[in-house]
């Protein structure tokens, strides 16, 4: 592959993950990380917290506890509702200090750095991937906190390649939907 653009839907590798490794996706569901950019080219710097799987937990259920019947995963009770957001750039993300409450800290980092492999094994998978050749003149437009995107490596010499950005922040974009009329939950 010669500069292919990648895309993966996060919310199916979430759903993939809480499938396979319910434990892997309450860590990474529930650990509060956070992230920055600065470009002082442009002048800016970003910083946010929050979970790589941004999702509401359904009320009253665990997922230690082991029941059998329709609301569960691989035996264990989805506490988990709809996924809202996914947050996965590991170029921003900050180092993680345990939380003051997590007396056992070699503990703390062994289940993240394992929930974080259980992520990329899923992430890794080329039925997980959307590939597409793009051509001179398309436009491809990403939801950022549900596709991950990226691309193969290409020699620019040979493909030579023009990038434009352009972000419009979700609140922003909600607005201008209820304006025209739609419902937005």
């Amino acid at each position: 592959p010669k500069g292919q653009s990648i895309y993966i839907d996060g919310f199916a590798a979430a759903r993939q993950l809480l499938k396979e490794n319910s434990r892997a996706f309450h860590i990474l569901a529930t650990t509060s990380r956070k992230y920055r950019c600065i470009d002082n080219d442009e002048g800016w710097h970003l910083e946010a917290r929050g979970s790589v799987i941004d999702v509401n937990p359904r009320g009253g259920y665990s997922c230690n506890t082991r029941q059998s019947d329709q609301n569960t995963v691989d035996g264990f009770v989805k506490e988990w509702g709809p996924v809202k957001a996914i947050r996965h750039n590991d170029l921003d993300r900050m180092p993680d200090l345990p939380p003051l409450a997590f007396p056992d800290h070699e503990s703390f980092y062994r289940e993240l750095r394992e929930a974080h492999e259980a992520w990329d094994d899923v992430l890794r998978r080329d039925e997980m991937r959307l590939v597409i050749d793009l051509q001179p003149g398309d436009c491809i437009l990403v939801a950022n906190q549900r596709v991950m995107h990226g691309r193969y490596s290409f020699e620019t010499m040979s493909y030579p390649r023009v990038v434009m950005g352009c972000y419009v922040g979700m609140d922003e974009l909600a607005s201008k939907w209820r304006r025209m009329g739609f419902s937005i939950p």
